[in-house]
């Protein structure tokens, strides 16, 4: 169910919002030349960022991943108090690829446009369908090529299609190394009016 956001999260979310999707991110030297997709924020250790990347050819359209079964370009890195590159620890990104799982099919699309199962969101109640996908679009614009996150909401938001910047996750400590998921927000902006839409999703009971 989409409840409101509460202010300090609103607060959060709208200071993190860094380089937005769209636009080449080349000041990562480790990483070189991608473009940003979503930002997955956690309340726990909040001043850390994960960042989910693609990497575009000279035409604007996704790179295959060789090291991933030839599948479009999907990654992770951390960014330490949001501005600091660190490399994601091999065993933690393969849990995060179990909760974001970029479709095995190959795209239909000519840009190699793709779409990503949203597993993160299987601890809390929504109504976005059983799996509900990100979608991540490459495109190419005046300013140069450009690559995005839609995803289309529940009947409960009519079905609205956002562009999604950020997924945030307010969690609890239950042990020295266990969490548990109270909330997750959608953090983004309706492609249709650009407004910007926040929609929180609570934990199952």
């Amino acid at each position: 169910m989409a409840t409101p956001l509460c202010e300090s999260a609103v607060l959060l979310l709208a200071l993190v919002a860094g380089a937005r999707a769209g636009e080449a991110v080349t000041s990562i030297k480790e990483i070189g030349p991608h473009y940003e997709v979503v930002r997955i924020e956690k309340s726990i250790n909040r001043q850390n960022l994960l960042v989910a990347y693609t990497r575009l050819d000279g035409q604007c359209r996704v790179r295959r991943d060789p090291k991933q079964e030839n599948r479009p370009v999907f990654d992770f890195y951390w960014l330490m108090g949001g501005v600091r590159y660190k490399r994601v620890n091999p065993l933690i990104k393969r849990d995060i690829r179990k909760r974001f799982q970029v479709a095995a099919s190959p795209p239909k699309t000519r840009d190699g446009s793709f779409s990503v199962r949203l597993y993160e969101l299987d601890e809390v109640e929504h109504d976005l369908g059983a799996t509900p996908l990100l979608w991540v679009r490459a495109e190419k614009t005046a300013r140069g090529c450009g690559a995005e996150a839609r995803i289309t909401l529940g009947p409960s938001d009519q079905n609205a299609e956002i562009r999604l910047d950020s997924i945030y996750s307010e969690a609890v400590m239950k042990g020295p190394l266990s969490a548990t998921v109270e909330s997750i927000a959608l953090r983004g902006a309706d492609v249709k009016t650009g407004k910007p839409v926040v929609r929180v999703y609570r934990a199952k009971p």
